[in-house]
């Protein structure tokens, strides 16, 4: 699995399957991706931003229990 952010002529990648660690048929875990994306994007956004995003609650919260129970809990 590879994830490649672009902006202008710049371009930030990670790519699991240049980790020796990892068979090919290993899937890489949800976290494990969310965490690399976001460590991408921090190089055309800040941490900060991308926090305060994450931290408004996204629709996807809406697909599954545990962020439905997520989103009850930061609406108060």
């Amino acid at each position: 699995m590879k994830i490649i952010i672009e902006d202008g002529h710049f371009s930030y990648q990670v790519d699991w399957a240049k980790d020796p660690l990892l068979e090919e048929d290993d899937p890489v875990s949800v976290d494990t991706c969310i965490e690399s994306f976001c460590r991408l994007l921090e190089n055309i956004h800040s941490a900060e931003k991308i926090a305060d995003c994450l931290a408004e609650g996204l629709d996807a919260m809406e697909y599954s229990k545990k962020g439905l129970e997520a989103l009850k809990k930061l609406r108060g």
